[in-house]
Formats: structure tokens, sequence, C-alpha cells
């Protein structure tokens, strides 16, 4: 046992050592553990295969690892025109629609979408979108730099993984039993890290190859509610302020019981103060 942690302890040195080896370093297309992570980042959600070509971004080539995130509102004339034509939009980009709702108002109808689309197609599909719109309620696009946070994720992984295949080669030496189930835990436990590690690494690939845009766009009702509605509404409206009133009161009920005592008190004074004058 005492040897087995003696080795244990050099591994976890020449580890610790390695990690300068990693810092500072893209993760390399070659490897085959990290091309598959790459891989199922794409194809997780199964989002539409975009076989264009010239959809490279300047940060794929320049070795940036960029997220791109918009959220636009505006009004339209048409709504079922406009859904129609983002629609198709959509499918020229290789894009999908990973979200979609609609919600009736008195006064107006509002769509939403989150569309997912290629990074390299991003505003290509905003400027289809504006090309259609006569103003903007509102436009926010938001472009984020995770390249230090991407390197530092996969230095981490690739370290967890160095560490796991050695206390792979440990188990292989162990002999006694003790040595055998400490040996496990710790591989368990390195596992559920790297799988953990792996999921985040699997989120940034797929925010950095599919960027998102979250789109709201309504139309104005062109009639107006019935009396019918318009008298409903007062209605509970008014009933709502008398239950409120009500509840107010039970607030202040000592106040009024004691301004109810003191006007008893005055009137009866003021009673009496004439019984003496007659």
């Amino acid at each position: 046992m005492k040897s087995v942690k003696l080795l244990i302890a050099v591994c976890m040195l020449a580890i610790i050592a390695s990690c300068n080896k990693y810092e500072g370093k893209v993760p390399s297309g070659g490897s085959n553990d990290e091309t598959s992570i790459k891989d199922n980042a794409v194809s997780h959600q199964n989002p539409p295969k975009d076989n264009s070509k010239g959809n490279t971004t300047n940060a794929d080539t320049l070795g940036r690892k960029i997220i791109k995130e918009g959220t636009i509102t505006f009004e339209t004339r048409n709504i079922k025109k406009t859904r129609q034509q983002i629609r198709e939009d959509v499918k020229k980009l290789n894009a999908y629609i990973s979200k979609e709702s609609e919600n009736v108002y008195d006064d107006r109808i509002e769509n939403g979408m989150i569309i997912r689309v290629p990074a390299g197609n991003f505003d290509k599909l905003v400027q289809m979108i504006a090309s259609d719109v006569t103003a903007f309620k509102s436009k926010n696009i938001e472009v984020l730099d995770v390249t230090e946070e991407y390197v530092d994720v996969s230095t981490r992984l690739n370290t967890k993984k160095e560490v796991e295949k050695t206390y792979i080669e440990l188990l292989k030496q162990a002999k006694k039993m003790d040595d055998v189930l400490a040996i496990q835990s710790q591989i368990g436990a390195i596992r559920e890290e790297i799988e953990a590690t792996e999921g985040k690494f699997r989120v940034m690939n797929d925010r950095i190859a599919y960027s998102t845009l979250s789109l709201t766009y309504f139309q104005e009702s062109e009639h107006t509610p019935l009396f019918s509605g318009k008298f409903a509404g007062a209605f509970k409206s008014g009933w709502q302020n008398l239950v409120w009133f009500f509840v107010g009161l039970t607030y202040i009920w000592p106040f009024i019981l004691i301004l109810a005592g003191f006007m008893i008190f005055i009137i009866f004074i003021t009673r009496r103060s004439r019984k003496k004058k007659d």
C-alpha cells in the first residue's frame, strides 16, 4: 500500500509539472478525443448541415473563439408574411428555429423565435431580416471573445485525462484489494470531472459554431375591443379596487377605533354642556 501511495504521489507531481506544457495552447485539430467533442458540439441538436463554402469567420482564421448573440424586436404590417419570409431566410442560410411562440393580445399579435444559425451566416441573417423592417423597437448584438476560457477548459480537460490514464496504469500494477479499491475510487472521481468538463466543452463549441438570434415581431390589431368587453373590464377593475379598499381598512382598524371613540367623547361632552346651559 505504501509503495502504491508513493507511486501515486510521484505521478501526481509529474502531471502537475506537465500542466505548463498545455497552458496557452488551443487544442489541436488532430486529437481524436477533441475532434469527436467538436463534432458532437455541432450535431447534438441535429441542426441542418452547412454545405456552403466560404462560411469560415475571421475569428476562426485567426484562431479566436467568438460567440455571437442577438435580440431584435420590431413591428410588422403583415405578421404571416413576415413569418414566412423569416422561415425562407433561415432555410437559405442552413439555420434552424429552435423555439417558436405566438401570443394574441387585445391590441396586437406577437410572435417569437429563437434561431440558431452558423456563425459565418449570422450577420447575413440579421441583414436579411433588417431589409424588410422599417423601424426596430430594439436591437442588440453582442460578440463575446471566449478564447481564453476555451483554452483553459481544453487544458484542464487534457490534464484530467492524463491523470485518469495514470490511475489506470496504477490499477494494472496493484496487487492488494485495498489498493485496487482506493485507485478505483480515484478513477471514478476523475471520470466524473472529465465528463463535466467535456459537457462544458461541448456547450462552448456549440455556441461558437452556431450563433443565436432571438426575434420578437408583432402586428397591431386593426379592431378595437367591443363595448361589452370594455364594460366587463371596467367592472372587474372597479370590484378589485373595492376589495383593496376594504383590505386597506383592515390595516388601520386600530386608528379607526380610536377616532370613533374620540368622536363619541366629543359628542358626549357637547350634549352635556348644552344640558347644563338649559
